[in-house]
């Protein structure tokens, strides 16, 4: 007589296979939402360098007409299209420069407009504004509706 033995089917490490498969699937899927709030915060901070950028351009304009109120001979003492680097905090800084756009020269004609450009710069990004200053029934004033914009950022 022989023994014969019941037959076992040789499972071994099938659910061993399953879980590290499940597991890897998730962990997949956390590393992916890891990534996604990486980039939605490297957004949030080009957001953030833009606005302050546009506020240091706008702070420009303003400190170039400060500086072309306290100096009477203001277009002898600018160059044409020289930029007036005025504030440097950190990767944060703010200038301006004045351009003729008539004839390239500040100085020849005081009844000519004067485009000021202020341009704000934080790390990478730059944005500038621009405005004509020109002679009104008040004096010279910024020309209402003459501000145009333009951002360089990376």
């Amino acid at each position: 007589m022989t023994l014969q033995l019941p037959h076992v089917r040789a499972r071994r490490g099938g659910v061993y296979i399953a879980v590290l498969g499940t597991a890897m699937i998730v962990s997949m899927i956390g590393m992916c939402a890891l990534h996604l709030a990486r980039l939605e915060l490297r957004a949030a901070r080009c957001r953030q360098q833009q606005a302050q950028t546009r506020s240091l351009a706008q702070t420009g304009i303003e400190f170039a007409l400060g500086r072309i109120d306290l100096d009477s001979n203001w277009r002898s003492s600018y160059t044409n299209g020289q930029v007036q680097s005025y504030l440097s905090l950190g990767s944060e800084q703010f200038s301006f420069k004045l351009e003729d756009p008539a004839d390239g020269d500040l100085a020849n004609d005081a009844t000519q407009p004067v485009q000021i450009s202020g341009i704000g710069k934080v790390k990478d990004a730059v944005f500038v504004y621009t405005a004509t200053y020109a002679e009104t029934s008040d004096g010279f004033a910024l020309v209402p509706g003459s501000w145009r914009q333009s951002s360089l950022a990376p």
